[in-house]
């Protein structure tokens, strides 16, 4: 007798990584949407995942609206789903929304990492605001 083999969360969420590295979020949402169609059970790196495929591929928004979902699905963002949407906008240079998910972060009781923090550095950047990713950086040396 051969018994058929189900993908895990693990499996899953390898593949979606794969597609949030290759900045592919539509292909994401196809494997997340199959995943919940075979009953596997997504978790914090699944929905973590998604964020970042969208982060990569400045679609900052539609980032923040995968936290959101997450939420919804009863999981509780930690500080790399932040990071993740602060990048998108980083990547867009838009600084303010940067900025803006930081301070939703350290609402949420989260403690920013070196990741997010290099995102607001890298927003005010590309923005082409020297002096305020000068100020950011000096504020995170004193951390």
């Amino acid at each position: 007798e051969s018994m058929k083999l189900q993908p895990n969360t693990v499996l899953y969420n390898s593949v979606l990584n794969a597609y949030a590295k290759a900045s592919q979020p539509d292909g994401a949402v196809q494997l997340l949407t199959r995943m919940q169609r075979s009953q596997v059970q997504a978790d914090c790196y699944t929905y973590n995942s998604l964020i970042h495929a969208f982060g990569r591929s400045r679609q900052a928004e539609t980032a923040g609206m995968w936290l959101e979902k997450m939420r919804s699905a009863g999981l509780t963002p930690d500080v790399v789903s932040y990071a993740a949407v602060m990048d998108g906008f980083a990547r867009a240079g838009s600084a303010e929304q940067t900025v803006a998910w930081l301070q939703r972060l350290e609402a949420a009781g989260l403690r920013p990492n070196l990741t997010a923090l290099n995102s607001v550095v890298n927003a005010f950047s590309k923005a082409s605001q020297a002096d305020a990713a000068a100020a950011w950086l000096e504020k995170i040396r004193k951390i």
